[in-house]
């Protein structure tokens, strides 16, 4: 059966679609979520200035920021998970499954965007992924205990859960895992 004109003409215009939204998407797979909104530099550079603006552009140029940035958008695609897997499975079980889910998206980013890696991926690969693996069982423990032995509320226990590691992570990524180039 021959396809008619009208099916050529749906299938070009989804075709011409996916092709405009790759090329939209292109420059945030490079450069990182909101970095055309910031500058490449690790630090801020001095200011007479004391604008609002120009302070909020100042801390967007700092690493902990852009970690920050990273941390929450990681924090939504961590918690969704978490909470979807522990519908069906117990806390420890469902942070195993959000903080897998999360690792994958914070190599990416904080290695691109936040730190500017320029060093070995397979080095920086194996101490990130040793890392999250050790925050993983210590987050995971925690909810564990917290969650399904204490019995404290689910929500309220996962963000102080994450906001403790977060910390660690940072330090520990900063200087650790992405240890910048001497």
């Amino acid at each position: 059966m021959p396809a008619s004109k009208a099916h050529f003409a749906t299938r070009r215009k989804l075709l011409g679609a996916q092709e405009g939204l790759a090329k939209a998407l292109r420059p945030v797979l490079r450069n990182g979520p909101v970095r055309g909104l910031m500058s490449t530099l690790s630090t801020p550079p001095p200011s007479n200035s004391s604008s609002l603006a120009e302070l909020a552009r100042r801390l967007s140029e700092v690493s902990v920021v852009r970690f920050g940035v990273v941390g929450v958008t990681n924090s939504v695609v961590s918690y969704v998970a978490f909470r979807v897997a522990h519908r069906v499975l117990p806390a420890f079980a469902a942070q195993c499954i959000a903080y897998t889910i999360g690792t994958v998206w914070s190599y990416y980013w904080n290695r691109r965007w936040t730190f500017q890696s320029q060093g070995k991926v397979a080095s920086e690969a194996s101490r990130f992924v040793s890392l999250q693996i050790a925050f993983m069982l210590l987050s995971s423990a925690l909810l564990g205990l917290f969650v399904d032995h204490l019995h404290w509320p689910p929500t309220l226990c996962w963000i102080g859960v994450s906001a403790f590691v977060t910390v660690l992570n940072f330090v520990a990524s900063r200087y650790w895992a992405f240890k910048p180039a001497h």
